[in-house]
């Protein structure tokens, strides 16, 4: 654990009056490996009523976000949402963005990176009960590392250890 360290992230939500990205035929997925985007997702509410594109700012990029004026940092998102998507994405009704690594708790994101064979050689560990410690976690999952699913998965599995419904 000690040699590993969290990712850094900023992700940001950028909301429109419509899906317009939906009504001409796009699925809202883009990736990009020049920044400062690194991965784009659509993040529309179930019912479509909340139209949303989500964006990852990823690596050397959000290292670096903060130092860029906000209404900067918005414009860069917006310029290649419109190289995206279209035209219709200079018209936000409103942008919010969370960058991971000022976060006191998880000091980064998306997940822990550990070194290379650090997790084939002593993965099992990071599960191994101590005393009456279980741990749980997404770095702890046996599928789905990383996602919400594994930290799901992780908690299910520690309750079950400690002997919990």
């Amino acid at each position: 654990m000690r040699r590993s360290y969290m990712g850094a992230a900023v992700k940001i939500f950028v909301r429109y009056e419509s899906a317009f990205w939906r009504e001409r035929g796009f699925s809202g997925e883009a990736a990009c490996g020049d920044g400062p985007i690194s991965v784009t997702y659509d993040q529309c509410s179930e019912d479509g009523k909340t139209a949303c594109l989500m964006a990852f700012v990823g690596g050397k990029f959000a290292r670096t976000w903060h130092r860029i004026a906000e209404s900067e940092r918005k414009q860069i998102i917006i310029d290649r949402f419109v190289k995206y998507f279209g035209e219709e994405a200079r018209k936000p009704l409103a942008y919010a963005e969370q960058d991971w690594g000022g976060e006191e708790w998880s000091g980064g994101a998306p997940i822990t990176i550990f070194p290379t064979g650090v997790l084939s050689v002593h993965g099992a560990a990071l599960r191994e009960p101590i005393g009456r410690i279980h741990w749980a976690g997404t770095e702890t999952a046996r599928q789905c590392m990383g996602f919400i699913e594994g930290a799901v998965e992780s908690g299910q599995r520690a309750a079950k250890e400690a002997g919990l419904p």
